[in-house]
């Protein structure tokens, strides 16, 4: 049996090996006083922050601490060795950060080492093929998605398999990433619908989208 613990148990576990006390944690990454002791979930936005200014807390790795390598001598989990087992066997997941957009802009959606935010193991995606994760931003997509969901994306190599009226993330030369809906457009186009019927739908030329990624699953916090 796996014994994972939470996030936040994970970055109270990392100070205490690193000495690090939480007064000069809250103080270090601006996060309110208590923030770790409290029922709230991490976040995304907030792991972004932990991470920017503590690089080597590699919030995957700490799964797999145990007595023999937690200073402290806390155990951060049961029968190491089958743990990492069990995990081995399941495929991380990285979380990309939506903002690097450099990131994309190839026909493979190649994922540059320094925008992983982070990676995941989700026993339900496993048979989803997921290549990435991205955080969406705006309501362009509400009601399906709302500003902060994690969305799991499946990378498309080849334009012909494109799914009509299905959600995609798209690499576009000119307009960064979209996450819309597609339809077929006029000739050589695309069309861009988005479910926030306030934005209206509109067309973009096939030869200007880089990286197609279909969306097969997402993760909602309350």
């Amino acid at each position: 049996m796996i014994n994972i613990l939470s996030d936040k148990q994970k970055i109270i576990s990392y100070l205490k090996i690193k000495g690090i006390s939480k007064n000069s944690f809250y103080k270090k990454t601006g996060l309110s006083i208590g923030f770790l002791d409290s029922g709230h979930s991490l976040g995304v936005d907030k792991l972004r922050i932990i991470i920017d200014n503590y690089p080597d807390f590699n919030y995957w790795d700490l799964l797999g601490l145990d007595t023999e390598t937690s200073s402290s001598g806390y155990a951060l989990a049961e029968n190491r060795e089958s743990t990492k087992s069990e995990i081995n066997r399941q495929s991380r997941i990285p979380l990309v950060a939506l903002t690097s957009v450099h990131s994309f802009q190839n026909p493979s959606f190649t994922i540059e080492k320094n925008t992983v935010i982070a990676q995941y193991v989700i026993p339900l995606f496993q048979d989803k093929q997921v290549d990435f994760m991205i955080e969406i931003k705006g309501t362009a997509m509400h009601p399906k998605f709302k500003s902060g969901d994690v969305l799991a994306c499946r990378i498309i190599r080849d334009p012909k398999f494109i799914q009509w009226n299905r959600i995609y993330v798209l690499a576009t030369k000119g307009q960064g990433i979209l996450i819309k809906r597609l339809q077929r457009g006029s000739e050589g186009h695309f069309k861009m619908i988005s479910d926030n019927k306030n934005f209206h739908p509109f067309e973009v030329p096939i030869s200007e989208i880089t990286s197609f990624a279909i969306i097969v699953g997402s993760i909602r916090l309350e």
